[in-house]
């Protein structure tokens, strides 16, 4: 594979001088005054804390903090090491502590936190990228910070409210998706960077694939016991909807796109993105929310290369599945009732605040006041609009789509600013994982983890599209002059 150079987005980025000439200008002389007694002060305070009633968990803790102190350090140095962490954490780190916290989601909020470092103490100045797609995520932000302040009245009497750490929980799901696509953005400054870090999300993503075909077709033949397929899961996890929407996406839009690649390369791309449809559409038939939606981003992208071959397979796609349609719909008329039948409810329940809604986590409880089919009891919408319009408010769902707007007329111009090689097959496949996130939204809370469903746990693979959503900014930053962004 062509690797592209490694060109600044901009002539003005500074480039930081060696590991050790950084760290000696950085953290010995332009670090202030106050920072350095700070941390003086905070090591003997600690050190005193722990010899005085320490117990040996917080012991351990403390040693863990010493051995992360150089990883801290690494990805100062070299922050988008961290964003390779994100992605390598998620897909294959399932251990999650108290609250579903995982190794995801302390990387992002390290790399937040040395992103402000960063700029506060040894810049001495913010800088941020500048893009038509930022306005509506701060303005989610801070809908978000009001809407969890909303969470702390008592809208509904007789029946308690979600407790503080569930509602904690709920918002850092959503402002750590946000910090997720803003890191991206302000960290990646180059195309060659950009191609690494899809790369090896392409790669994970093969290994993890790969593995679940091997693992299944040794216990078809009988040289696997089923408990090896349970370790498998219980190492790894299930990997969501968000994976292999953009796993395909990517794999898929690269084979097609991707002229710069070798034909093998492009075959071996086309091969992944098939083996990504058979498992869901074959092993995974039951999971309608994934094959679902990864069919319509096949077409799309297909759409994208040719609108001929597009309607020939939708035309040839429905034909072929009409006998299918009454056992699908059999099989689903629970599901999709029981959908549309709780609507209602959380219309009543967005009413109590339709600006800002009633905070987060705070209708799982709240659902148990209303009948469903004569049963009162707690409950989950399954629909990440229902979420964001009950948690965040009309006005939050305003933001939320408002940013996916951004963000997908984005996507459409750069195709045309965008001629060639991995960028132009970039850009494609995001569009396609664009629709991929909006459909899967309306089937689950894929995208925005809800704190009593697939919790923040969940965020390890909900991420993943935040991601390489960011990505888009980066060729924003590549592709326009200054003055057009």
């Amino acid at each position: 594979m062509r690797v592209i150079p490694n060109v600044p987005i901009r002539p003005d980025v500074p480039v930081r001088p060696s590991p050790i000439l950084w760290a000696r200008q950085n953290l010995a002389v332009s670090s202030p005054v106050w920072l350095r007694l700070a941390v003086v002060l905070g090591v003997l305070l600690v050190s005193f804390a722990l010899g005085y009633k320490g117990s040996s968990d917080q012991l351990q803790y403390v040693l863990m903090g010493i051995a992360g102190v150089p990883v801290v350090f690494v990805f100062l140095r070299w922050p988008t090491l961290g964003i390779f962490g994100i992605i390598a954490s998620g897909m294959l780190i399932k251990y999650t502590g108290p609250g579903g916290m995982n190794a995801t989601v302390a990387l992002v909020l390290l790399l937040v936190g040395l992103w402000v470092l960063d700029q506060l103490v040894f810049q001495n100045e913010i800088r941020i990228v500048i893009s038509r797609t930022m306005p509506p995520l701060y303005a989610l932000l801070v809908i978000s910070f009001i809407s969890f302040g909303m969470g702390q009245l008592p809208w509904f009497t007789y029946v308690q409210s979600a407790p503080l750490d569930a509602q904690a929980g709920g918002f850092a799901s959503y402002a750590l998706s946000y910090a997720a696509y803003f890191l991206i953005a302000n960290h990646v400054k180059t195309l060659r960077t950009l191609q690494w870090m899809t790369w090896a999300f392409v790669a994970l993503g093969t290994v993890y694939v790969a593995g679940l075909l091997v693992l299944r077709a040794l216990y078809l033949v009988g040289l696997l016991i089923p408990s090896m397929i349970t370790l498998f899961g219980e190492v790894f996890g299930t990997l969501g909807s968000n994976f292999y929407i953009w796993l395909i996406a990517i794999a898929y839009s690269q084979a097609i796109f991707n002229n710069d690649l070798r034909p093998k390369w492009r075959i071996l791309l086309g091969g992944i993105a098939l083996t990504g449809v058979y498992v869901l559409l074959v092993l995974k038939f039951k999971d309608k929310s994934g094959w679902g939606p990864i069919l319509v981003v096949v077409w799309m992208i297909t759409a994208l290369r040719s609108w001929r071959l597009a309607m020939t397979v939708l035309i040839a796609g429905v034909l072929g599945g009409i006998p299918f349609i009454p056992q699908l719909l059999e099989s689903e008329s629970y599901s999709l009732s029981t959908r549309l039948e709780i609507l209602p409810i959380f219309w009543q329940l967005i009413q109590a605040n339709p600006v800002f809604g009633i905070g987060f986590a705070n209708y799982h409880f709240y659902t148990e006041l209303f009948s469903l089919r004569g049963w009162y009891t707690t409950f989950n919408s399954h629909n990440n609009y229902v979420d964001v319009a009950v948690q965040t408010g009309l006005l939050g769902l305003v933001c939320f789509l408002w940013f996916f707007g951004r963000v997908g007329v984005l996507a459409w111009e750069l195709r045309e600013r965008v001629t060639s090689g991995f960028a132009k097959a970039y850009v494609n496949g995001a569009i396609g994982g664009i629709v991929g996130m909006l459909l899967v939204s309306a089937l689950g809370d894929w995208v925005l983890p809800f704190v009593y469903n697939i919790g923040l746990s969940g965020f390890r693979i909900s991420v993943i599209g935040w991601l390489f959503l960011g990505g888009l900014v980066v060729l924003e930053q590549i592709y326009y002059p200054p003055d057009e962004v």
